[in-house]
């Protein structure tokens, strides 16, 4: 049986609005995501991943959320004639790991700011590892003011 990609985007995006709804409410929680992905490159088709990420409450106005992810890019499975062999694009995954400090500016509206550590694989071996960037901004909605 074959799942089109419109069925599975819609499937992902009521996760993430109910998701939002259930583990957005305190400071310190914990919360896992499905996301799914489309890189720029025609090299590759769309992929998917998971997350969990916590949020530790340090103060009022200051938290910390340590994250864990996993990103996969399919290939578009193309071969490129080279001078002397065929060059293929295989599928690549990527391990992230990460901690980010996040400021409430009021109680529901946050930005979060950190570094994280990639290592990304493709044709079972390590392709790249190095270490970035995140950055969000968010809003939390309380459950009381949805369900009455």
């Amino acid at each position: 049986m074959k799942i089109s990609y419109l069925k599975i985007t819609g499937l992902a995006f009521l996760l993430v609005v109910y998701s939002s709804k259930i583990f957005g409410q305190a400071r310190s929680s914990i919360s896992f995501g499905y996301g799914v992905n489309k890189p720029f490159s025609y090299q590759y088709n769309s992929g998917n991943g998971f997350k969990i990420q916590g949020d530790i409450a340090l103060t009022d106005k200051v938290a910390i959320s340590p994250a864990l992810s996993y990103e996969g890019l399919n290939s578009a499975r193309h071969i490129y004639p080279n001078t002397s062999y065929y060059d293929r694009v295989d599928d690549v995954t990527l391990t992230l790991i990460g901690a980010s400090g996040s400021y409430y500016f009021t109680r529901r509206l946050f930005a979060s700011l950190g570094p994280a550590l990639y290592v990304a694989g493709g044709n079972e071996d390590i392709v790249g590892l190095g270490i970035g960037g995140t950055f969000a901004a968010g809003y939390n909605m309380d459950i009381t003011s949805i369900v009455r």
